[in-house]
């Protein structure tokens, strides 16, 4: 069979889709079907981008009132975010300017999209007939699949995944598959009374039974007993099974790109992403639940299988540039791996993910930096030693700095997550978080935060009366006359203690403004922080009075 593998809108421009290439390459290996992928994302901007202005305007405008990026806007973001000339701009004003104006767009855009494609779907009619849809379904259909698979990364891609499955569905009988780690984000069974043209949805690990899926629709039977499916079967009724999970990451093929336009992605050059590990080493984040995904489970692929990817990929694509999609790589591990990639001399450049634990030392990461490590990012959370011990974090502020000087010192640059919110969390606590900003400000390169939610998959949903909240019903993603008619993972909470409560968006730009300062790239970055990492800018050097910032906050504190 011949299966298209899609990258639906909205997702980051900067992000090569490492899951459905991975697929991809594993399925060609081991079944009998052709497979094609296709980045939509991407696709559907690049075709925006390239209409005149006027044809441009009607394509956005039909989705609501929205203005376009002018020409000028166009040829500016696309020589600062492709070309990597950035240097030759200010970055104050026309780099930022570039970013936050197709932020902006984009933004602006998807909202407008989500809502005019859901509105339909729920008055049971195909959004069909749009010129930003008709491209997308054109598109699709030029590669003439037998079985289409959308691969949904995150809740901004849900009304564009459900456009598609419709028109695929109800206009060309096309059988399509959803999935993706967002998948997980919902009820299965919520999603197809909802929309009774979704016919398969795979959870969890998807290699082995999106190729069984394949074989089972070859023969015209019905998938009975495949991991991880979901299904509408003859009789219209709904069947699941768990999650699927595939063995040992020992001898995983590594992904196939070739059908994606690599050197037009909004990076100065081909940046690639690898994967070492599958889940969380650590997996006791109070506050976490990413690593449900995998069921709790944690796997790793053999150091040498990774440095050779890298070496392949670098070889393949003309690639230096990589980033880690773990979400954590402890510091025995990247350890091991960057020995390996020191072995093979390849001079690239590369980022990941990690804690900020006492293995840290000055000699490793002498060593990281030498096998080509230029950033790590680090789930610091919090600068309070209470919340982080309520957070069950395993980390102390002072061994946090010692590691982060260690790394400056490398010349390994620092991206640190602060996580604001947190069930307990006091004005004081949040101090204490600026605090340590403050006095680490030479360490850190760049500062990202984000406001605490409640998973239903978290450590916390199981001990309300030791975070002190009361938890509520499940957030509502769609509505239907008022009625909650998909929920998300989500839960409403209020905390016990009145006193706790904050206007948390009012907080983020006042201390950010006032303590971060040119640290500060906003709540979760903005969609391009990705390409921020990916260029590796240079932390700004931007007089800035820390002595006094310290003070102040001390001060704040004290009067506590």
């Amino acid at each position: 069979m011949k299966l298209t593998l899609i990258h639906p809108p909205f997702a980051t421009l900067t992000a090569v889709p490492a899951g459905i290439c991975l697929l991809k390459s594993y399925i060609e290996t081991h079944y009998p079907h052709q497979v094609l992928t296709m980045d939509l994302n991407l696709g559907m901007f690049e075709w925006i981008h390239n209409l005149p202005y006027n044809q441009r305007k009607t394509a956005v405008q039909e989705m609501g009132n929205i203005e376009p990026l002018t020409e000028s806007d166009v040829e500016l973001q696309r020589r600062v975010l492709r070309t990597g000339t950035y240097k030759n701009f200010s970055i104050e004003e026309d780099v930022i300017s570039a970013l936050s104006s197709q932020d902006d767009f984009l933004q602006e855009f998807n909202n407008a999209f989500q809502t005019t494609v859901i509105k339909l779907l729920l008055d049971g009619k195909i959004p069909f007939g749009f010129k930003v849809i008709d491209f997308m379904v054109d598109f699709v259909l030029s590669t003439a699949p037998d079985v289409i698979g959308i691969s949904v990364f995150s809740n901004f891609q849900f009304a564009s995944t459900m456009a598609l499955a419709s028109i695929f569905r109800e206009k060309f009988n096309i059988p399509t598959v959803l999935g993706g780690p967002a998948m997980l984000d919902f009820d299965a069974f919520e999603l197809m009374t909802a929309f009774p043209f979704i016919q398969y949805i795979i959870l969890g690990e998807a290699e082995e039974s999106l190729g069984t899926l394949l074989d089972v629709l070859s023969s015209g039977q019905e998938p009975h007993g495949i991991p991880g499916l979901v299904y509408r079967g003859r009789e219209a009724k709904v069947h699941s099974t768990e999650a699927a999970l595939i063995g040992s990451l020992k001898g995983l093929v590594f992904p196939d790109y070739s059908d994606l336009p690599l050197k037009q992605y909004y990076n100065r050059e081909v940046t690639l992403p690898v994967s070492f590990s599958r889940g969380c080493y650590w997996k006791r984040c109070a506050f976490c639940a990413l690593h449900h995904t995998f069921r709790n489970h944690y796997k790793v692929r053999p150091y040498e299988e990774v440095a050779a990817e890298i070496k392949y990929l670098k070889e393949k694509w003309n690639c230096n540039l990589f980033y880690f999609i773990d979400l954590s790589i402890s510091a025995k591990h990247i350890e091991y791996i960057s020995k390996k990639l020191i072995d093979l001399q390849l001079n690239i450049q590369y980022c990941f993910f990690s804690r900020t634990t006492s293995e840290y030392k000055p000699e490793l990461m002498v060593q990281l930096r030498e096998s080509g490590c230029v950033y790590i990012l680090w789930g610091i959370e919090s600068g309070s030693q209470e919340i982080l011990n309520s957070m069950d974090k395993g980390l102390h502020p002072e061994k946090m700095r010692i590691v982060l000087q260690n790394s400056h010192e490398a010349g390994i640059k620092n991206y640190i997550f602060i996580l604001l919110g947190f069930p307990g969390e006091t004005e004081t606590d949040r101090l204490d978080t600026s605090l340590f900003i403050a006095r680490n400000y030479k360490y850190i390169d760049f500062v990202c935060t984000s406001i605490f939610i409640l998973d239903q998959n978290s450590k916390i949903i199981n001990q309300p009366d030791k975070y002190k909240i009361k938890v509520g019903r499940k957030l509502p993603f769609i509505t239907k006359n008022g009625e909650p008619l998909i929920s998300t993972h989500l839960l409403d909470f209020h905390p016990l203690d009145a006193s706790v409560k904050i206007d948390l968006t009012a907080y983020i730009c006042k201390y950010s403004q006032l303590y971060w300062g040119p640290l500060y790239l906003g709540p979760r970055g903005g969609i391009y922080y990705e390409h921020l990492l990916n260029f590796f800018l240079d932390k700004q050097d931007i007089p800035y009075p820390v002595e006094k910032m310290v003070e102040e906050i001390k001060c704040r504190k004290s009067m506590k």
